[in-house]
């Protein structure tokens, strides 16, 4: 009896833990089966969210304006009413006579640049302008002597003398000389020689013109008649060079020389006269009274073409 009751209480154990067992596994089904379903559902309301969001970012992209209207108006204050957007705003009307815009061509040269500008542009250096007197510009009144040739003086020589006659507030000049043949020299030589004499005329000459006063003074010694001394003198310039004796003789279209009386520049200007010949750029050499000259001796430098 009491083995059976041993084996019957055995047998009751058995039992109790089987089903103890049984519940526990069916717990465990329930617990993976919920949390299947949980995960699930997250699922479901994550893809339900991203699709709400993605609508959201098409509507906001793909607006049609025309779903816009008016606000109503706040009481006081404008109306303000949607842009109307037309078809045509996408594809604008080109503007007409716009100019065409083309990529310089430089030339080689320019892009050997040196510190003070492109190689090319020191092959031919351009002519230095020279400086004018700041003075307005005035038509010269002038008139020539008997024996002044006006043909010899060029345009250039006339408006250099014109500016020089402004600055110096003189209104008219007369032109005792212009360029001289070898008589004319001689006969000039020959006037200032009988007037003021040997010595004073050397002062105002170079050796060639001292050449010229020795044969003049040699003919007077011997006796010579006055067309004889003339043409002694007339002999001596051509054999040194007409251009070496005077200026006068020199190649016109090079320098222009002219001699103004100054009997004919009034007695208050011929300072401020004789300061705006020296002082203009153009004047290559100046003599008056006061080197010996009876005249306004004046050279003019011609411009060459380049």
């Amino acid at each position: 009896m009491g083995v059976d009751s041993v084996g019957g209480s055995s047998s009751s154990r058995g039992s109790s833990s089987s089903v103890s067992d049984n519940a526990s596994k069916s717990s465990q089904t329930s617990q993976t089966s919920a949390s299947t379903q949980a995960a699930a559902e997250a699922d479901k309301k994550a893809a339900e969210a991203a699709a709400v969001e993605k609508a959201a970012i098409t509507a906001q992209t793909n607006f049609n304006v025309s779903s816009f209207t008016a606000a109503t108006p706040t009481a006081g204050m404008p109306s303000l009413t949607a842009p109307q957007f037309t078809a045509n705003m996408l594809s604008p009307t080109p503007v007409e006579n716009v100019p065409t815009l083309t990529a310089p061509d430089f030339a080689a040269n320019l892009t050997q640049a040196t510190p003070m500008g492109p190689l090319g542009a020191f092959e031919k250096p351009a002519p230095i302008p020279q400086a004018r007197p700041e003075v307005a510009p005035q038509t010269a009144n002038l008139t020539y002597g008997p024996k002044a040739d006006a043909a010899a003086v060029s345009a250039h020589s006339q408006a250099v003398l014109g500016e020089i006659m402004a600055s110096a507030g003189v209104t008219s000049a007369t032109i005792s000389s212009t360029a001289r043949t070898p008589e004319d020299q001689a006969r000039a030589m020959y006037d200032n020689l009988q007037a003021k004499g040997i010595a004073s005329q050397k002062d105002l000459y170079s050796k060639f013109g001292d050449q010229v006063i020795d044969s003049y003074a040699a003919a007077v010694d011997a006796g010579l008649t006055k067309e004889q001394t003339l043409q002694a003198m007339v002999d001596k310039i051509n054999e040194l060079g007409p251009s070496n004796v005077s200026r006068h003789l020199a190649d016109p279209s090079q320098l222009n020389v002219v001699d103004i009386a100054p009997s004919s520049i009034p007695a208050d200007k011929r300072e401020a006269f004789q300061e705006a010949i020296r002082a203009h750029p153009e004047v290559s050499k100046f003599l008056g009274p006061a080197d010996g000259d009876p005249a306004y001796h004046i050279e003019i430098r011609q411009p060459q073409p380049q």
